[in-house]
């Protein structure tokens, strides 16, 4: 009787133990859900093939959301920013540019770092896009992951995805 009673506390330390763990992941995966910023590893393990989540600066913009062309060929579009900040010095921001699916050539610099002094200067950037394989990809617009956000701008988060451009690459 004495066993039956130690492998009884024993398997409610256990219990408690996978329930505690499993409790804790909940709890961890539940406050993920509301804070996207984490999301940005995981996203890199899983290829960036999945669907991302796009936090947009108000101030950065995208002349497509989308763009085809057929194999061999290529297409076009380009990043705007225009700084609204008066705010010197430290208004910088620094962006990175990627993509994932079908192999293309991005055209156009890859790492974006702009000084937004002064104020209400616009940056435009111009990509020429190729491919010579048939698929679909995406083109990633987001926060440099060495980027240190200064007080200027609050809402932007490191490996933030300002911006996706779809890549259609037709046979």
């Amino acid at each position: 009787m004495k066993r039956a009673s130690i492998f009884f506390y024993i398997l409610l330390i256990f219990l408690q133990v996978q329930c505690g763990t499993t409790y804790l992941l909940y709890d961890y995966l539940q406050k993920d859900t509301n804070d996207t910023s984490n999301l940005s590893p995981l996203l890199l393990l899983l290829g960036e093939s999945t669907l991302l989540i796009v936090e947009p600066i108000s101030w950065v913009n995208f002349s497509a959301a989308s763009i085809s062309f057929p194999s061999g060929g290529s297409g076009s579009f380009a990043i705007n920013t225009d700084y609204p900040f008066a705010s010197c010095p430290g208004a910088q921001l620094q962006l990175t540019v990627t993509s994932t699916g079908v192999p293309i050539n991005l055209g156009g610099t890859t790492d974006i770092y702009e000084d937004g002094c002064p104020a209400n200067v616009n940056y435009t950037y111009n990509y020429e896009v190729t491919g010579n394989s048939a698929g679909t990809g995406q083109i990633i617009i987001r926060v440099a992951p060495y980027y240190y956000p200064p007080s200027n701008f609050p809402d932007i988060k490191v490996n933030q995805v300002v911006g996706v451009v779809g890549v259609t690459v037709s046979p």
